[in-house]
């Protein structure tokens, strides 16, 4: 296995520190953002909205995905595809 350098070493810790720290800011500033746009009764009606649909796409994909590397022959792999699409 090859020796990593300090500086690369160095470059992707701040690179992956830098888009953690934007994956923060980003939704911070958007809420601000939204906040001037939309009502609370709005943002309450998008809340239902997103609880319900999260709640049913957990139950209708029945974690398919999870079992597809499970499928012991390449014919039970492709029914497992085709019920996750």
């Amino acid at each position: 296995m090859p020796a990593v350098s300090r500086p690369s070493l160095l470059r992707a810790t701040l690179t992956l520190l830098a888009g953690g720290a934007l994956a923060q800011v980003l939704p911070l500033l958007a809420g601000l953002l939204l906040s001037r746009l939309f009502t609370p009764a709005a943002f309450g009606a998008w809340t239902q909205f997103a609880t319900v649909a999260s709640a049913l796409a957990v139950a209708v994909c029945l974690r398919y995905e999870q079992a597809l590397p499970l499928a012991r022959t390449p014919r039970a792999a492709q029914a497992l595809l085709a019920l996750c699409w």
